[in-house]
């Protein structure tokens, strides 16, 4: 006994720096499979039922692929399918740390496939090229990481990391212990970092140099606590952290609402 149906429509798009390429298959008449598609891994990227009322539409970077349909009785259809174009490139990086003390070793690595090209701007004037770089930072702020990387299609992409850094002496601590709460502050802000420290549970208190209370706060998170003082005129602030009955406190000066 002989079936017959439509055959099925395969068809592709390039894929571009920008986007990544597609398969498309469409099934006329009334066959029903189940579909899978195979990268040149062997790795499943997709699988489903491709039906007149259910096309198939994958993206995937350019190469070839290969796809199975099977039917309710078992028939069996495969297919190679090629994707032309360029590879996509997607940048990816990690940092030792993300906050750190002027002279301090920051480590950054990318880790990115397939790059043929590296550059990292560490958004003090300072370029590094290769795949894992560190950097000191000579004054404090918060600086902005650019990793921009290449591939051999002459695709790019681009990632960033944002970094604080405080002075060596924010916390009037020569040298930080292990628990240490360091503080500093960047124009109207001022910056809590509790991420050595084991156990949170603080009483954030901020007085203004005539010992009036500009504001308080509770902070029970082992990582960096942030406030903006929009109402207060640049001036020097006293910022006092109870953190389980262990009391730091630290003199910084913020500028004000602009």
């Amino acid at each position: 006994m002989l079936h017959f149906t439509p055959a099925a429509a395969f068809s592709t798009t390039d894929a571009s720096c920008a986007t990544m390429g597609q398969i498309t298959i469409e099934q006329p008449g009334s066959a029903n499979w189940n579909y899978t598609v195979n990268n040149q891994n062997n790795a499943v990227i997709a699988s489903g039922t491709l039906s007149q009322n259910n096309s198939v539409a994958v993206s995937a970077t350019s190469g070839v692929y290969q796809v199975t349909l099977v039917d309710n009785s078992g028939y069996t259809v495969v297919k190679n399918v090629q994707i032309n174009g360029v590879q996509t490139i997607a940048a990816g990086m990690t940092a030792d740390k993300t906050t750190a003390e002027t002279t301090e070793d920051i480590t950054f690595t990318s880790t990115t496939a397939n790059a043929t090209t590296t550059e990292w701007n560490f958004g003090d004037g300072t370029i590094a090229t290769t795949a894992t770089a560190t950097h000191q930072y000579q004054n404090e702020g918060v600086y902005t990481v650019t990793l921009t990387v290449t591939n051999a299609d002459g695709c790019s992409s681009t990632v960033q990391q944002q970094v604080t850094i405080t002075s060596k002496s924010a916390t009037g601590i020569a040298n930080l212990d292990k628990e240490a709460i360091r503080m500093w502050s960047n124009e109207s802000n001022i910056f809590i970092d509790f991420s050595k420290v084991k156990q949170v549970k603080a009483q954030i208190d901020v007085y203004n140099i005539l010992g009036q209370k500009l504001m308080e706060d509770t902070w029970t998170k082992a990582g960096i606590y942030t406030k903006t003082l929009s109402q207060v005129d640049a001036a020097y602030i006293l910022v006092h952290v109870n953190n389980n009955g262990k009391i730091t406190t630290q003199k910084l000066f913020i500028t004000g609402a602009k």
